[in-house]
């Protein structure tokens, strides 16, 4: 009888021997996944070139500050108003200060930088003391027709305009002149903010593995393919005819308002050589109509890359080159007051 009754008890042990394994194996996986969406949801910050990861919009939540918003009849979008990331001016904080007014796009504005302090504007303002004001006059993605349009609603007029200029900025004239462009590849469906599968689309862990693991190659072809067709249309004459129509019209707002202009042209701080052809144009067309150039190819072709830029998923510059852009535009201004 006694036999017997241990029969089912020895039968239970070996099935838990048997699933003992699998089971930690299990427990072991899911504590990891666990581990991983917590560590990427909580605690890595690190934005990316086109604010595509659910990492890079938790950066941009945490560091995309502070706010300076303004409103104007005139401002065709977001219910009459724009937002710029820098602090609130009021009539007292600029009376009696010389007025440095920089124009530009997400290499102004500071993406990839979580600390303003960090940027260029910001160091420079430092550098140049109480008796200025430097203005951000910048947002994500502007090309140079909003570089033209949005500083003239802007409440202070500058005494020094600083136009900091990417060679994006030729998107507009593209747009214009009707010319096809390539388009980024799209996140996929079960990716996607509205149409994704619950729980993988929200998924900080999952987001992390498809874009840096899978999406990578297939991004930097589409990639490629976007930045080809932008440096090869400096080179097609009537998007060129409308981009240094575009351009003109910030050189002649700064003559009718007799402000000194000083220009910042940058390169694919990647590939500085490989849009040298493009830079040096734009160089040329600022420098014959008198504008002061600080041309940001010659003052990096030495350094590697990864030197250059925020990390390996965003091209922006980094700390390090947004002090020394600092520098370089202290210099100028001096010059030029």
């Amino acid at each position: 009888m006694a036999q017997h009754s241990m029969r089912p008890v020895g039968l239970a042990r070996r099935i838990l021997r048997l699933l003992a394994g699998p089971l930690i194996a299990l427990v072991t996986i899911v504590v990891m996944l666990g581990l991983g969406e917590v560590y990427f949801r909580f605690f890595t910050l690190q934005s990316d070139a086109y604010d595509f990861t659910l990492m890079a919009k938790h950066w941009k939540d945490v560091c995309w500050k502070p706010i300076f918003r303004l409103h104007s009849d005139q401002i065709p979008v977001n219910g009459g108003y724009v937002e710029y990331r820098d602090r609130t001016w009021t009539d007292a904080d600029v009376q009696g200060k010389k007025r440095i007014m920089v124009i530009g796009d997400s290499f102004v504005a500071g993406h990839g930088l979580c600390d303003v302090k960090d940027r260029a504007t910001d160091v420079l303002q430092a550098k140049l003391g109480d008796g200025y004001a430097v203005f951000n006059v910048a947002v994500n993605g502007w090309d140079t027709p909003e570089e033209t349009f949005y500083p003239l609603l802007y409440p202070y007029k500058p005494d020094v305009v600083v136009l900091s200029y990417f060679v994006n900025d030729i998107r507009g004239a593209i747009a214009i002149t009707k010319h096809p462009f390539p388009d980024l590849p799209p996140r996929p469906d079960w990716l996607n903010e509205q149409t994704g599968l619950p729980l993988l689309k929200d998924s900080y862990l999952v987001d992390y593995v498809y874009w840096q693991i899978i999406y990578k190659r297939q991004f930097a072809e589409g990639s490629a393919r976007l930045w080809q067709a932008l440096l090869d249309s400096y080179f097609v004459p009537d998007i060129w005819a409308e981009h240094q129509h575009e351009i003109m019209q910030i050189i002649d707002w700064a003559r009718q308002n007799h402000t000194p202009l000083i220009v910042i042209v940058w390169p694919m701080l990647d590939n500085i050589q490989g849009s040298a052809k493009q830079t040096a144009l734009v160089e040329g067309l600022f420098r014959d109509n008198g504008a002061t150039v600080i041309s940001a190819s010659a003052m990096f072709r030495n350094d590697p890359p990864a030197a250059l830029v925020v990390n390996g998923f965003d091209a922006h510059p980094n700390a390090a080159v947004n002090h020394r852009m600092a520098d370089a535009l202290y210099d100028a201004i001096q010059k030029v007051r």
